[in-house]
């Protein structure tokens, strides 16, 4: 195996292991927010702004998606730029198929 193999095997483990963390954290913020009922107080906070349930649906999922995209950013930020920047430039790859 040459080594530009060896390297690219490396950085897809890198890359692997970040989203295999990545939907684990997520998983596991997903259950203990159910456990806290979390979700049952977002479902009256969103029908106190709106009584009809179609715009309290609406809240309700804008507001989820605010908390887990805000949670995610993070490594996003790592899997995105830095991975893909840095350790690229570090194991001499390129986005060149």
């Amino acid at each position: 195996m040459s080594e530009i193999q060896k390297r690219a095997k490396k950085y897809a483990k890198i890359k692997t292991s970040i989203y295999f963390f990545k939907f684990v954290f997520i998983f596991l913020l997903l259950i203990l927010l159910i456990l806290l009922d979390f979700f049952r107080g977002l479902e009256k906070f969103s029908y106190t702004i709106a009584s009809v349930s179609y715009p309290a649906f609406l809240i309700f999922c804008f507001i989820t998606f605010l908390i887990f995209s805000t949670v995610n950013t993070p490594v996003n930020i790592y899997s995105e730029f830095i991975l893909e920047t840095k350790v690229k430039h570090k194991y001499k790859l390129s986005n060149q198929a």
